[in-house]
């Protein structure tokens, strides 16, 4: 004997309630943690090195080293220069630099495929990256504006208009099978 129509969708809603409600109880924590909120501004979270779980999904394979916070700023590995943040957004880095002699720089800014890097409007390779994935460079002495630019690679373009039309293709049968069911 099956259930009327009508009454299918009312049990189905009835059994998913007692599995949810039967589990309800079970849903609380043994005990609390005690936690400092001084410790969790976001300096403190990324000056002691606290990482969210994926953050090793999305670490590139040519990380040998894990990162380490040290500001802002870009890093001058050898050589004598002062540098400094201009412009920070998630797609665009620009620093200043001025150095006292020829110097080698790491930006802090993780290398993945899409980045541009400029160093006085002159395009530079972006892939030659530090042990802990960051962009880094040689400037000589001087003033020098260094300019990283993320853009669209033609696989992700490719990625995202398959997924596109993935969606579309999924719209328009789940629209069609609706339109032939009796």
């Amino acid at each position: 004997a099956r259930l009327p129509e009508r009454w299918r969708g009312a049990g189905f809603a009835a059994c998913i309630a007692v599995i949810v409600l039967s589990g309800v109880v079970h849903a609380k924590p043994a005990s609390y943690l005690s936690i400092d909120l001084k410790q969790w501004t976001q300096h403190e979270i990324a000056a002691h090195g606290v990482i969210p779980a994926t953050f090793d999904t999305f670490e590139p394979r040519w990380v040998s080293e894990r990162p380490v916070y040290r500001g802002d700023a870009p890093l001058v590995t050898r050589g004598a220069a002062a540098a400094s943040v201009v412009r920070r957004d998630p797609t665009r880095y620009v620093a200043s630099i001025r150095a006292q002699s020829e110097c080698d720089v790491e930006l802090p800014v993780a290398y993945f495929p899409g980045w541009h890097l400029r160093l006085d409007g002159v395009e530079q390779p972006a892939d030659n990256v530090s042990p802990m994935g960051r962009m880094r460079l040689t400037v000589g002495a001087g003033a020098h504006t260094v300019e990283a630019t993320f853009a669209r690679t033609p696989l992700r373009w490719t990625a995202d208009i398959l997924s596109i039309a993935a969606l579309l293709l999924t719209a328009l049968f789940a629209g069609t099978s609706k339109l032939r069911a009796p």
